[in-house]
């Protein structure tokens, strides 16, 4: 490596580690921190104390990009946010009200943290999350002027109140925050991006998002924490355009949910345009694309779980292919013959024999339908379903369809 590569290159995810580490000690963490660079995490240690762990992926993805004169002082108050969120909260609810608020994120961000929680501390601490969608779940979070803390079971418990009362205030905080930061392109689309981290999750305030003139019911895709977009159902120009903004966001390591979501009565539900839609292929490439990033973010975690749980499995991956011969975008995974295997769910699986070394395709659906007893969903998110053994060469010859 040149000198030049040095100054110029941006630093491996193993140098921001170090950077991060150094941080903490600057900040008077007592902790020593170790980086295990295949888990792609940071973890700290200190006698009498629990474990602390920092998941990488997002953090040095935004470090990324934090200008390179603002990186050092993006440092120091990140440490030092993590530090604070970490001291005793009040023992009064009282005293908290009114600095809780509702955060909306994707489905698995609570479900791998409650996974990393139990290989912590055997899942004594879980924190706050209720369903918003399948895809989308709403957690609640102790928010300071400088930093952010999710809040757990025992935090609840310890403020003798339960979850539903403590979203409820925080939903009201949540709306009682002005909102200035929103612009339309034409009268088709909405832009929330205020930077609070709470834009995705003004999906929330129902009685703003009704005030806006959408064609149709609204539709809103949370892209990320700090962009949420808005259209109508009816309106082809705005989910074209909405299609093509997310795009351009959907590479943000601060990514919620490229799934569309529609508004039917107060309930938000996961929603995909016909299949005649202009825009249907575009969006269905940014949602399986943002599927394989949830998968792999999993299979990190499940593969450490399933060691910590004696249990022996193949944590698949999720593969997503674009045709652009014939414009088709297709997902999916691979069971190969005589290996104990958590499937994702896909469009097709790949049935491998590699004694033969020959491939099957079959439609999802269809082998749901032909192996139905051999195949059990598991209780994880994304959806992953164990297989008991390998198609006969007979269902093997029912389940073979074309790839794509």
């Amino acid at each position: 490596m040149g000198i030049l590569d040095r100054f110029f290159r941006p630093p491996t995810e193993a140098e921001f580690a170090t950077l991060l580490c150094k941080a903490f000690q600057s900040a008077g963490d007592p902790r020593t921190y170790v980086y295990e660079a295949a888990q792609r995490r940071v973890v700290g240690t200190c006698e009498g104390e629990d474990t602390t762990t920092f998941n990488l992926v997002n953090l040095y993805a935004t470090f990324l990009d934090v200008p390179k004169s603002q990186r050092a002082e993006w440092l120091k108050q990140t440490t030092i946010g993590f530090l604070v969120a970490g001291k005793e909260l009040p023992e009064s609810f009282e005293d908290v009200k009114s600095d809780l608020l509702p955060m909306v994120r994707s489905r698995v961000m609570p479900e791998l943290a409650r996974l990393t929680q139990e290989m912590s501390n055997g899942g004594k601490e879980r924190n706050v999350s209720v369903a918003l969608t399948e895809e989308l779940a709403v957690c609640l979070v102790y928010d300071l002027p400088t930093s952010m803390r999710f809040l757990n079971d025992a935090d609840l418990a310890n403020w003798g109140v339960n979850v539903y009362e403590a979203l409820e205030v925080a939903r009201r905080n949540l709306d009682e925050r002005p909102v200035d930061m929103y612009a339309s392109i034409g009268d088709s689309v909405y832009i929330f991006q205020a930077g609070d981290a709470y834009d995705a999750t003004r999906m929330l305030s129902l009685e703003l998002i009704r005030k806006l003139k959408v064609r149709g019911a609204p539709v809103a895709l949370p892209i990320t924490r700090d962009y949420l977009l808005v259209t109508g159902a009816d309106d082809a120009d705005g989910l074209r355009i909405v299609a093509d903004l997310a795009e351009q966001e959907c590479s943000s390591p601060r990514s919620v949910c490229a799934v569309l979501h529609v508004l039917v009565g107060d309930e938000w539900q996961a929603w995909e345009v016909p299949e005649d839609h202009p825009s249907a292929e575009k969006l269905r490439l940014l949602r399986l694309r943002f599927r394989h990033g949830e998968y792999e973010e999993q299979r990190s975690v499940l593969n450490e779980w399933t060691q910590d749980q004696g249990i022996d499995a193949f944590v698949a991956g999720f593969m997503v292919f674009e045709n652009r011969d014939r414009g088709l975008v297709k997902s999916f995974s691979q069971l190969s013959k005589g290996v104990s295997t958590w499937l994702p769910q896909a469009d097709r699986i790949v049935f491998f024999d590699p004694q033969t070394d020959s491939k099957h395709y079959a439609d999802w659906n269809r082998a749901v339908e032909l192996l139905g007893d051999r195949m059990t969903r598991l209780e994880h998110w994304p959806p992953r379903w164990a297989i008991d053994g390998f198609p006969t060469n007979e269902q093997l010859a029912a389940l073979s369809t074309d790839p794509w």
